[in-house]
């Protein structure tokens, strides 16, 4: 958790001991910029010296790597641990990299936020915390984010923040009417808070990355 003593921005920078599995996507100019800067070579790929520096495998009977001539050629995005290295190395600075950054994900496949940074810790932020702990969950297998009600207002609130914060839609699902004793299930999934026939409750569903970033702004809250 970042110490949060007079703190009034989190940049990306903040975040590199708490994000090293996750999966960055950058600017592909920018990012072979970055790559050709830190390992000195126009074909990086067939560099086993800037392999090995980085911990990429090396595919011995081709003496290239398959890792980063994908990255090169945009079609792997890098491993945020990978990313950490190379700015090391290299002539670059966070800042850079914050300005030429994509999206993040926990994973290699889904889950993908479009974060700006600098985040600012101000109310907004604030609000997401405290609609989490009030009606919200993190679930403790996957650590997706979870935020439930039936009160329009509070649902676009608490969408709008995240929107502001993560760049990411949530996944909707609207719930069944059932009564007090009955076990609730899941009606059916909308696209926009306006789909939702009034007087049901609502799931808004966020990925695992969001959680992750919250985690590490703000400790282990939920």
């Amino acid at each position: 958790m970042i110490k949060m003593e007079k703190i009034k921005e989190i940049r990306l920078s903040d975040l590199t001991e708490n994000l090293k599995k996750t999966h960055v996507r950058l600017d592909l100019g920018f990012l072979r910029k970055i790559l050709v800067n830190s390992s000195d070579s126009n074909k990086l790929w067939r560099s086993t010296k800037f392999a090995k520096i980085i911990s990429c495998p090396v595919n011995k009977n081709k003496k290239c790597s398959a890792t980063i001539y994908g990255w090169i050629k945009g079609f792997r995005i890098i491993l945020f641990s990978k990313l950490v290295n190379i700015v090391e190395i290299s002539d670059y600075q966070w800042d850079d990299v914050e300005k030429n950054l994509i999206s993040i994900k926990a994973g290699i496949r889904k889950g993908e936020i479009f974060p700006n940074f600098p985040i600012k810790v101000d109310k907004e932020l604030g609000a997401i915390i405290g609609h989490i702990l009030g009606d919200g969950s993190i679930y403790i297998r996957f650590h997706s984010l979870f935020y439930s009600n039936s009160n329009y207002e509070l649902l676009k609130e608490f969408r709008d923040d995240m929107f502001l914060f993560f760049g990411i839609e949530p996944r909707i699902w609207i719930q069944e009417k059932t009564s007090f004793n009955q076990k609730t299930r899941w009606l059916k999934r909308v696209n926009n808070l306006n789909d939702i026939p009034k007087g049901h409750n609502v799931g808004l569903f966020y990925p695992k990355i969001c959680s992750d970033i919250l985690y590490s702004i703000c400790g282990n809250f939920a």
